[in-house]
């Protein structure tokens, strides 16, 4: 598993965030959370990458991306790569993502980022979500810093809550071996149940990663995700989900929160969430889920892609839910939570 290498969150507001130099490794997964200074600040996180301590602000990079199900949009010769291709038009947006990217000398720098943007706050409004793969072109080191800078025009900025961190491992195995991520808990279901519970997480994490598989035993309704706090699913919501690589489906108002995870199916699913979980910020969730569609190769298995938000803010999610949406049963389930600060 991926140990930290380096944090920095700002210490002013500010359009740059950017690492001091630090002893890579040849996988990197880089988690970014951006929150704007204020509610008219408009926010647009770009990638950036250094060596021998040094940003690279050069026309090194390129990169080919999707927002929502739109068409993909590509560009070389840049002096960045989108975080997130959203286009930041509705101020005071809060942006959540990862990348993973290949590291090794003599070879150019790869990644894929994972990222959403609330709409605004509220349930009222939805997300927008942005894939990217990215590159940079320089073969002769390896990354040694990272920046996150706001493509917005001052004076947006980035508040002193935005956090960077820099995750890595190194294949051979030369790790600490002190994960990021720790796991807290496997919870199972052993019988079937139209929803999947976590127990109670004791002590709440700012950032989680949610492993889950089980069964679907029928064919009708859709896989949802849900967020409690207090022992107790609860908190409004927005979503968007994307089956199948179609065309993206949105939800707003939901006076409970849940993502569309997964299609249902009498098969076997798996999801995995990556959430970020500040008390005083809405949750926001990205989501991934395949349903096998059966056990032989004359079927292909379904994709769902997605992420979701609560809006409960003032405290953090202890507790996940898996159910279905027509409250047909699950059963045969593992899940496990793991979580860092």
């Amino acid at each position: 598993m991926f140990e930290e290498i380096t944090r920095v969150s700002p210490t002013s507001a500010t359009d740059t965030v950017t690492t001091s130099a630090f002893t890579s490794m040849d996988n990197l997964m880089i988690l970014w959370n951006g929150i704007p200074d204020s509610t008219s600040d408009h926010t647009g996180a770009r990638v950036r990458l250094g060596d021998g301590g040094v940003i690279d602000t050069g026309s090194n990079y390129a990169q080919i991306g999707q927002r929502d199900s739109a068409g993909a949009a590509s560009g070389g010769s840049r002096t960045n790569v989108s975080f997130n291709l959203d286009p930041q038009v509705v101020a005071g947006k809060e942006e959540w993502g990862f990348l993973n990217m290949i590291n090794e000398p003599d070879e150019i720098k790869t990644w894929q980022s994972n990222c959403i943007c609330n709409d605004g706050i509220g349930n009222s409004n939805g997300l927008t979500r942005g894939v990217v793969s990215g590159k940079w072109t320089e073969k002769t080191n390896v990354a040694n810093k990272v920046e996150i800078y706001n493509s917005e025009s001052a004076p947006n900025d980035f508040s002193t809550d935005s956090e960077l961190i820099v995750l890595g491992y190194n294949a051979d195995g030369s790790n600490s071996g002190n994960s990021f991520f720790q796991e807290i808990q496997t919870d199972t279901l052993t019988s079937a149940a139209t929803t999947f519970d976590s127990a109670q997480i004791a002590e709440p994490k700012k950032y989680y990663f949610v492993e889950a598989s089980f069964d679907s035993t029928n064919a009708g309704g859709v896989i949802l995700m849900r967020v409690g706090f207090s022992g107790t699913i609860s908190g409004g919501g927005a979503n968007r989900y994307n089956e199948a690589f179609g065309t993206d489906g949105t939800q707003t108002s939901l006076g409970k929160n849940y993502g569309i995870v997964a299609a249902a199916g009498q098969s076997r699913v798996y999801v995995h969430a990556m959430i970020v979980n500040n008390s005083a910020r809405e949750k926001l969730i990205i989501t991934n889920g395949i349903t096998t569609t059966g056990t032989t190769s004359s079927t292909a298995p379904v994709s769902m892609e997605g992420c979701f938000k609560c809006v409960t803010t003032g405290s953090q999610i202890d507790m996940f839910q898996f159910t279905n949406a027509d409250g047909h049963n699950l059963d045969n389930g593992t899940m496990t939570i793991y979580g860092s600060d």
